[in-house]
């Protein structure tokens, strides 16, 4: 097994576009060699995805195996509070990724336009 050389926080657009096999070009080249972290909070939304669509048995099968593959990062009192403060305050992308600096972990979040926002690095 090839060891990561650092971490990243996917955020669930972009955990999506890879569960679906749709991360191509730049962002590919910046994840390789990653380990992948994604929120509870993207887990969440990942089944919540799943259950709304009615996904069967294969697909909720391969969502298992995708999430066997990252890190995902667990919350404590503090950590949900905080999150609860942000969405209630309709965060935007930029807020959130201002919210992950404390966390010194690079993070690549999906835009409202459809566009990729990177940082910190």
């Amino acid at each position: 097994m090839i060891q990561p050389t650092g971490f990243v926080v996917l955020d669930t657009d972009v955990a999506s576009r890879s569960i679906k096999r749709q991360l191509g070009g730049p962002l590919a080249g910046k994840l390789t060699g990653l380990a992948w972290c994604v929120t509870f909070v993207t887990v969440g939304e990942l089944w919540q995805w799943a259950t709304m669509r009615s996904w069967g048995r294969r697909a909720r099968e391969d969502l298992e195996q995708w999430l066997s593959r990252v890190v995902v990062l667990d919350s404590d009192e503090a950590t949900s509070r905080a999150f609860v403060r942000l969405v209630t305050r309709h965060v935007s992308v930029d807020r959130l990724l201002d919210a992950a600096i404390p966390l010194a972990l690079p993070v690549f979040a999906g835009s409202r336009r459809g566009g990729l926002a990177i940082g910190p690095m």
